[in-house]
């Protein structure tokens, strides 16, 4: 059997209710959950920073991105660690909670069709939702994601921003 040059093998990411996919080409590593540097800042998505290969990187929730909680850290619990599209020198990467460890796939236009009957809330970083054979998966908003990063960083070295 021939493989596609359309194919983009993909990490189908799960999260406590959902799952989300990134191409595997966006992601730097999954790595066991560590707990990270506590920031009390309130919004429920920053969950503060993680050591990563020797330097510091911020740890999101994207339940919490979304608007939703996200059930505390277990067992299972694992880090993806993905690297910004725009990266600069506050943010190159950074990590997003996930429920267990994500499944390799590889997606076509064959295996996949957006959910027309989904359609995110403002604000919220999903681009669509797609289903594949009987999985759904979110396609995140990567720039929006970001820069939600960079904005939190900017306001909490500097509150008056």
């Amino acid at each position: 059997m021939m493989q596609s040059t359309e194919d983009i093998y993909s990490l189908l990411v799960p999260l406590h209710e959902e799952r989300l996919i990134l191409p595997r080409a966006s992601v730097a590593e999954v790595v066991r959950y560590a707990e990270p540097e506590a920031q009390l800042d309130g919004t429920g998505w920053f969950k503060g920073s993680i050591q990563w290969h020797g330097r510091s990187i911020p740890l999101i929730s994207f339940e919490g991105l979304c608007g939703t909680d996200a059930p505390a850290p277990g067992g299972r619990t694992r880090i993806v660690v993905v690297y910004a599209l725009s990266p600069d020198d506050r943010l190159s990467t950074y990590g997003v909670l996930a429920e267990g460890f994500p499944q390799i796939v590889r997606v076509n236009r064959e295996v996949i069709l957006q959910d027309l009957s989904y359609k995110p809330e403002a604000g919220q970083p999903i681009l669509c939702r797609i289903r594949m054979i009987n999985e759904t998966a979110y396609i995140p908003d990567l720039e929006n994601v970001e820069s939600m990063i960079r904005e939190h960083q900017r306001s909490a070295t500097d509150p008056a921003a």
